[in-house]
């Protein structure tokens, strides 16, 4: 299953059952759409193609990323914190664990 907006608009659905706040909605959009375009950039274009490595990767890049000028934390630290880091890896996960549950993949 290639990524695709339709699969990122199922897997919003899906949690929007949950009643989950648009906010959260919108940050677990575009957490899942960075991923794929770091996924697309390393060669994968596929949902059944995401592997460990990739995933740690990913992380990876994510540690070392800079606080965005938009953050309010821009200017009291210089990297993304942990935190931020696992959220954002919680939603891939989320999306890997829904796409085995809706797709089998």
């Amino acid at each position: 299953m290639q990524f695709s907006n339709d699969i990122v608009d199922e897997f919003i659905e899906f949690y929007r059952g949950d009643y989950y706040k648009p906010a959260t909605l919108i940050r677990f959009r575009r957490d899942i759409l960075r991923f794929f375009n770091y996924a697309w950039d390393h060669g994968v274009q596929d949902v059944e193609n995401i592997d460990i490595p990739l995933v740690e990767s990913y992380k990876l890049s994510l540690v070392d990323t800079d606080v965005p000028v938009t953050s309010r934390y821009y200017g009291k630290c210089a990297k993304l914190a942990q935190k931020t880091v696992e959220e954002k890896l919680q939603v891939i996960k989320n999306f890997l664990k829904w796409s085995v549950y809706r797709y089998g993949v």
